[in-house]
């Protein structure tokens, strides 16, 4: 009403199903007074239609409009002569209801006999008198009457806690036990969440609480009201660091620099990362170097992948000096989900993956100083010739474009990608064949690195092969260590080699380079001029000699919640933990009861995007949970698991599927079936692998039942949704 500046709208609530004499005059008067178009802004309803909320904000003097009504009433009421405006004060008339006597300053609500009359304030005819009687909270008004002050709102119920948390709007302030407005009064899950610090979304009852625990320090969390307890989850064993939101802390406050090999801590390198491995909250996680710049270097925060990147203000700095940098480096963190973090640190001028023990660093197309003449932006030749140059070198290592052969490897890109960037994949020696051509892969695939160099001749030598084809045609190449499909990450129809006009050579050259997408990390292809890249990965690992031992170079350390929380996950018995979905038993005795992995993950979405979480359905909210088979550590326990299958390529334990089978092994796996319907034949699972090719088409009736409860969802309509999304994404 307020989007379309409705002035006047009207309702008429009838008791009878038809309509009578009565409602038909009570509309033959109001609809003509209401907004234009008239019959937009009127309604005429039988009081069954109207939602009990609606008539719940009519009836409640603290409602929406019931406020507006009850205050007309009392107004009537008191007479024309209101001591607000001055004059002499009427009567207070006894059956005015408590919100409307509290609303006008003559009058006081008396509790022994739930009735209205004269405040005692009126009997004070000296301003003196009246301004020192603040038992009764009397005003001196207009220089005449000595009136209460009034009360409105939920300052009505002050002294009265149950009268006052009775009231939707209302709540007790813990500081002073006044009866005051509800912090967190939103009435949808979004407006909810516009305020995160103090308001939380009840999924269950679908209403918008106040965000208990919010104390930052133990002392006042374990003595909070709410139930509170102080949480660090530190795993059996485990030597870890505790973290409290809101409050900077150092994860590597001790580090010296320690090295073994032909360089020692006076070797210079052009700088240093310290990075949020895993766990990383972009928009709440920071790492800062306060100290850096009393220390002669500058830090650069990137928190699209959460890396803090040094280098040395003036000339290059020494191991040493990067080490005692790095010692100040803090993490700080206003995320309240209490997940855990890992952080790690590194010399050299990238991030070094604990996962595959490479370095990485996302450069920018403005970083590519381009000496090819035709080229108008960062050319993937280019791009190769920055990261292999000399002057790029990390302690030994030479880099080169990024080569992805592993699952674990691609997430690692994806989590540093700040937009599309060039990779070492191409398929200009042969249409269609595509080969890594740069790093260990390309020397793998027969390419002889000339001095200086980490790529192919791409003119000349093949490289690693890891597919061929276009599209959904295209085929893995077989990895002939292991025996399985190469690894690869196409985007949906890609690779294409498109030949139409783009902002690149497309058109007479086709696509032959591989790169990123952003933000997905899908891989596509692009001519080698494309305007359109963005930057491009650099990686080292696999070509030349580290001269530092690399466990000297890098270091990491688990950050655990040290939050304020609900006391949830913190159970005397072991079945009361087993029995919340959100905790999970360890065991021990240090907190055998912890939060546990995925929950704290909010959406689908993301929740799918990790590899090794779900989003389970089984239980009502829906929520993240960790992959049964990723509970598995090691692959002599995960073989006997029917449904789980050790992977290599990860090195973990994975839910078994059938897609990477061969014809052999599939007939071998009693769950799989070998489908020759497509013509080249694939294994997919027994239960769909002979049903018929077709389209389903799902009709939902969207009748006022499914806003009801749906088994043991409170929600009749996102139950059914959850329903549908479980069963396509398991076809």
């Amino acid at each position: 009403l307020d989007t379309e500046q409705v002035k006047v709208f009207g309702v008429v609530a009838r008791k009878n199903a038809q309509h009578t004499k009565a409602d038909l005059d009570a509309e033959a008067t109001l609809k003509p007074i209401t907004s234009d178009p008239h019959d937009s802004h009127f309604q005429n309803l039988q009081i069954d239609e109207i939602p009990d909320k609606v008539l719940g904000d009519i009836c409640d003097p603290n409602g929406l409009f019931g406020s507006l009504v009850v205050g007309a009433a009392a107004q009537q009421g008191a007479g024309a002569a209101n001591p607000a405006s001055g004059g002499v004060h009427q009567p207070c008339p006894q059956h005015l209801d408590q919100a409307g006597c509290l609303a006008d300053p003559g009058c006081v609500w008396f509790d022994n006999s739930l009735s209205c009359g004269d405040s005692p304030c009126l009997h004070h005819c000296e301003e003196k008198n009246c301004t020192a009687d603040t038992a009764n909270g009397c005003k001196w008004t207009n220089g005449t009457i000595c009136v209460r002050e009034p009360k409105t709102g939920c300052e009505i119920y002050n002294g009265k806690p149950a009268d006052c948390e009775a009231q939707k709007d209302c709540q007790v302030d813990k500081d002073n036990s006044t009866c005051i407005d509800k912090k967190c009064n939103r009435d949808n899950e979004q407006g909810c969440l516009a305020d995160p610090d103090d308001c939380v979304w009840n999924n269950l009852n679908q209403d918008c609480v106040e965000r208990p625990c919010k104390e930052t320090e133990e002392g006042p969390c374990v003595a909070s009201t709410d139930g509170c307890v102080w949480q660090t989850t530190i795993p059996l064993n485990s030597t870890v660091s505790a973290y409290a939101r809101g409050q900077p802390m150092t994860p590597f406050p001790t580090l010296t620099c320690t090295v073994s090999g032909s360089c020692s801590c006076s070797e210079t390198v052009k700088g240093a990362a310290v990075d949020i491995e895993e766990g990383y909250v972009k928009g709440k996680d920071v790492l800062a170097c306060d100290q850096c710049a009393a220390l002669g270097f500058e830090a650069e925060w990137h928190d699209v992948p959460g890396v803090l990147y040094l280098k040395s203000a003036g000339a290059q700095k020494t191991l040493t000096e990067y080490a005692a940098a790095i010692a100040t480096v803090t993490f700080t963190t206003t995320s309240d989900a209490g997940s855990p973090r890992t952080i790690s640190w590194n010399y050299g001028h990238a991030f070094l993956s604990s996962a595959t023990g490479h370095y990485y660093h996302y450069y920018t197309k403005s970083e590519c100083q381009n000496v090819d003449p035709k080229a108008t932006d960062c050319h993937w030749s280019q791009a190769q010739a920055e990261c292999e140059s000399a002057d790029n070198m990390i302690l030994g290592l030479r880099g080169y474009l990024m080569t992805i052969t592993t699952e674990e490897e691609d997430r690692v890109a994806k989590m540093k990608l700040e937009g599309q960037g060039w990779m070492g994949a191409s398929d200009v020696r042969e249409e269609g064949k595509w080969n890594w051509v740069t790093g260990p892969e390309g020397a793998a695939g027969g390419c002889v690195y000339a001095s200086g160099k980490s790529g192919c001749n791409i003119q000349t030598e093949t490289g690693l092969p890891f597919g061929e084809g276009t599209g959904s045609s295209f085929a893995p190449a077989i990895d002939q260590t292991t025996g399985r499909d190469m690894y690869d990450n196409w985007a949906k129809d890609e690779p294409n080699d498109f030949r139409g006009p783009c902002p690149g050579s497309c058109a007479t050259d086709g696509e032959d380079y591989g790169h990123f997408l952003w933000p997905s990390g899908e891989w596509n292809d692009y001519p080698g001029d494309h305007q359109q890249i963005d930057g491009y990965i650099c990686e080292w690992g696999g070509v030349g000699d580290m001269c530092v031992d690399v466990d000297d170079a890098t270091g990491v350390t688990d950050l655990v919640p040290g939050v304020c929380v609900e006391k949830i996950c913190v159970n005397d018995t072991e079945a009361d933990c087993k029995a919340n979905p959100k905790c999970e038993w360890v065991g021990g005795n240090v907190q055998p009861c912890v939060v546990a992995p995925c929950v704290e993950i909010p959406n689908e979405k993301e929740c799918d995007a990790d590899p090794v979480c779900h989003w389970d359905v089984t239980v009502s909210p829906s929520l993240c949970k960790e992959k049964i088979c990723n509970k598995y550590k090691d692959p002599a326990t995960c073989s006997t698991k029917d449904d789980c299958m050790w992977d290599d390529g990860v090195n973990r334990c994975v839910d078994k599927v059938c897609d990477p089978f061969d014809r052999c092994d599939c007939k071998a796996e009693p769950r799989c079936f070998w489908d020759t319907s497509s013509g080249t034949g694939k294994c997919v699972e027994s239960r769909y692998g002979q049903c018929p090719t077709l389209d389903v088409v799902l009709l939902l009736d969207g009748s006022g039942s499914m806003s009801q409860n749906f088994g043991r969802h409170p929600n009749g309509f996102y139950a059914m949704m959850e329903m549908i999304r479980d069963w396509v994404k398991t076809l």
